[in-house]
């Protein structure tokens, strides 16, 4: 290929591409209106897609203590919610799963219409009676043909039908089942119920959902495109009820475990004071003592109390501690809150331990474990639980110090009590028990109730701002669609000719022939409308005589002043018109008062003379190469042209290659340069035969002859080849056949040729007229 070689389309200016549309308008007017109807169908038969949105506000205020804020700063944490962990919870397959299961979103309803098919949200509820047989339900469908408001039928898979009233328990394909009144279905209506899977459903509906945080405030906004509005308010209503439900599930849990200590505890130590109790009344009754003690026994009763009381409480703090400790070896468990039983500092801790625990579980619902949030919510828990471990040592080893401080001051008291009477001592003995254990009680009763109000007092992280409401049909979209479905017909048969055009290899333009060869353009010839094979007549002023006499005008500036004698016409193939040409440029050269002979030198497939005579003549070349014949005797004039003269081929020999290289074909060609002003030969394709070539020496100038629509980009390579490589003397292009197309010049050529002269050329002026009536 030649190196300055591009392809049309890019160097078209838009005036190509604009006439080339023009003229397939009817593809376009085809393209347009099936475009238009299919989207006036689509519009007609498809159901519209609505968007329901809401908006919710996430409390960002954990009321926390002054102290609390500056413990947790000093160990660099932040109380405060993060909403955009809110935002993936919200998003998650768990939070969804549980608002499937709630509206039973899992069991789907399709109403059957005569063309459409219409997803409904519960127009009368399928309550499955054995919701355990797991996934062997899932995809089951019960066709439904409600009757009335009261009545229905079962179709079965063969058409049998069971009638039956809303509320009675039925059995159908091994499932129990009932259907109750729900939104009043439409009569003589078939129904399909189908069982989803609830895993599956809430998958598809968490994907579905779009949740977002507005800008950088607390404000989320959620939305949900669907089918079904009614279902859709009722899934994002339901959503945030259930986020709501397992925020403030979450955060009781720990206060559950911390009521759980307290309760196993309280439930030991009621029992041991009514045992206690039941002593100190049996030793009264016993030893007939009396209901009051003595003062002194009094006195020491009171001071050993109030130390035992401080040791009980160390014990249970010692107790809650321990049980920390094994929740250390468990990081997903949630701690139980320790502010009221041990430390205020490490409530702190475990408080935000526990939210951050909460935050995790919720990302990692919407999230993989490779998520980077999830390893810094990691890195996070690590950290805290390392804090909480250390707090937790520390706290033993205090009480440990505390514990030996209240023992040392208990020594002296009892040897203090040692000194009493021995009824008294020992009835002091089980009293002081009894009010060990009343103590006890009455301070874990205490904290079990300050729990208890803690629990009750946690409120839901989140309420709606803006209720979810449906904002109207979001697809399809009537104008929308319209502007596709005009976009869509305009661009079909454009885009379909625009790769016509670019995978078609066949030269149309001068532009294509110059693209792919460094051979002379030496012109093109229009398309001739006639049945005659010679259109270049004496008087004639049609495009195509004219386009033969600037061709032969072209040959004469070509020539320059050579004695640009003898012109070999030939072509790649066969069929492209080189004879049409060789014949035509014969008589364009004779009506110039010049002496031309017409030789038919195709051996192959003769057929020139015949196309001029209308008979073959004889003797022809054949017989001359043979010694049959002598050149005189192979002239034919041509009638109606004084000088003009023709050659026939001859009979087809068998071996048309050698007979050329015979040396009488020399003096054939001597003999007519010596009689005649032009030599135009014909002669075989130079693409499929050597004969082209064997004639070359002898000739002046060589035509090759390309065809509008049937010369490939291929076979003019292949004369590019020969021209490089110098077997052809002097070869230029002329492109035959050009069409004619709406006044912007013959085919793709615009800017060479006639097209742009309208009724210019004789017999023009008819077909314009013709053309107008057929357009009226």
């Amino acid at each position: 290929m030649h190196p300055n070689t591009e392809r049309r389309s890019a160097a078209a200016p838009l005036k190509y591409w604009f006439t080339l549309f023009l003229r397939n308008w009817y593809w376009f007017l085809v393209s347009l209106g099936g475009a238009i109807f299919g989207a006036i169908m689509y519009q007609r038969y498809t159901n519209p897609v609505f968007e329901i949105g809401g908006a919710i506000l996430i409390n960002s205020d954990q009321k926390v203590s002054t102290s609390e804020q500056a413990i947790l700063s000093e160990l660099g944490y932040s109380t405060l919610t993060d909403v955009t962990d809110q935002v993936q919870y919200l998003k998650s397959s768990y939070l969804m799963r549980r608002v499937v299961d709630s509206l039973d979103l899992h069991i789907s309803y399709t109403q059957y219409g005569r063309v459409k098919v219409n997803e409904q949200y519960k127009p009368f509820v399928f309550e499955l009676l054995e919701p355990d047989l797991g996934p062997a339900l899932f995809g089951r469908t019960l066709r439904v043909h409600t009757l009335d408001p009261r009545h229905f039928e079962l179709v079965g898979p063969d058409g049998e039908r069971l009638s039956a009233q809303f509320g009675d328990t039925l059995r159908h394909q091994d499932i129990r089942f009932v259907l109750h009144p729900g939104r009043e279905p439409n009569t003589d209506s078939e129904y399909d119920v189908t069982i989803h899977s609830p895993k599956q459903t809430a998958r598809r509906f968490a994907s579905s959902v779009d949740v977002r945080q507005v800008e950088r405030s607390n404000v989320i906004a959620i939305s949900l495109v669907d089918a079904v509005p009614d279902r859709a308010v009722a899934l994002l209503n339901t959503l945030v009820e259930e986020y709501n439900a397992s925020v403030l599930e979450e955060k009781k849990l720990a206060g559950n475990n911390t009521l759980v200590f307290i309760d196993d505890r309280l439930g030991y130590i009621a029992q041991e004071l009514y045992d206690v109790e039941s002593d100190v009344e049996q030793y009264r009754r016993d030893n007939a003592l009396p209901m009051d003690m003595g003062i002194q026994a009094e006195t020491y009763l009171d001071k050993v109390a109030d130390v035992d009381r401080q040791l009980l409480e160390a014990d249970v703090q010692q107790e809650l501690l321990d049980n920390l400790s094994t929740y250390l070896n468990s990081p997903d468990q949630p701690f139980p809150d320790a502010s009221a039983l041990a430390s205020e500092s490490l409530g702190a801790i475990i408080r935000q331990y526990n939210e951050l625990l909460y935050k995790r579980r919720h990302l990692a619902e919407a999230a993989t474990e490779r998520n980077p949030a999830v390893g810094s919510y990691d890195e996070q828990l690590g950290n805290l639980r390392d804090n909480i471990r250390t707090s937790v040592v520390n706290l033993q080893r205090e009480l440990a110090g505390r514990r030996r401080t209240l023992e040392e001051r208990l020594r002296p008291l009892e040897r203090q009590i040692n000194a009493v009477p021995r009824n008294e001592r020992e009835l002091l003995q089980i009293m002081r028990q009894q009010k060990i254990k009343e103590t006890l009680f009455l301070f874990l009763l205490q904290k079990r109730e300050e729990t208890a109000l803690n629990i009750a007092a946690q409120t839901s992280d989140a309420f709606l701002l803006d209720e979810p409401e449906n904002r109207g049909p979001v697809s399809p979209g009537a104008t929308r669609v319209l502007l596709f479905a005009i976009v869509l017909g305009m661009a079909l048969p454009a885009a379909a000719l625009f790769l016509r055009d670019q995978l078609d290899d066949r030269l149309r333009t001068r532009r294509d022939v110059e693209a792919h060869t460094q051979i002379p353009f030496l012109g093109q010839v229009a398309l001739a409308r006639t049945d005659s094979p010679v259109v270049v007549q004496p008087e004639s002023r049609t495009a195509v005589a004219e386009m033969f006499r600037l061709l032969r005008t072209n040959l004469q500036f070509n020539a320059a002043g050579t004695a640009d004698q003898v012109l070999l016409v030939t072509s790649s193939v066969s069929g492209e018109g080189k004879s049409f040409t060789a014949l035509n440029l014969a008589v364009s050269q004779s009506l110039l008062g010049k002496k031309t002979v017409l030789v038919g030198l195709d051996l192959r497939k003769p057929k020139v003379v015949q196309y001029l005579l209308g008979r073959r003549g004889e003797p022809g070349v054949t017989h001359y190469l043979l010694g049959k014949a002598e050149a005189e005797a192979l002239l034919q004039p041509v009638p109606g042209y004084d000088n003009l003269y023709c050659i026939d081929s001859g009979p087809v020999p068998p071996n048309p290659s050698e007979l050329l290289q015979q040396e009488s074909i020399r003096t054939l060609f001597a003999w007519l340069r010596e009689h005649f002003e032009y030599v135009v030969v014909d002669t075989a394709p130079v693409g499929l035969v050597t004969d082209a070539l064997l004639l070359a020496p002898y000739t002046d100038h060589t035509l090759l002859v390309a065809r509008y629509g049937m010369t490939t980009q291929d076979s003019l390579q292949l004369l590019d080849e020969l021209y490089r490589s110098g077997k052809l003397v002097r070869p230029g292009i002329i492109l035959n056949g050009v069409r004619s197309f709406g006044g912007y010049g013959y085919g793709r050529g615009y800017g060479y040729g006639y097209g742009y002269g309208g009724g210019y050329f004789e017999g023009e002026g008819k077909q314009k007229k013709r053309r107008i009536r057929i357009k009226r």
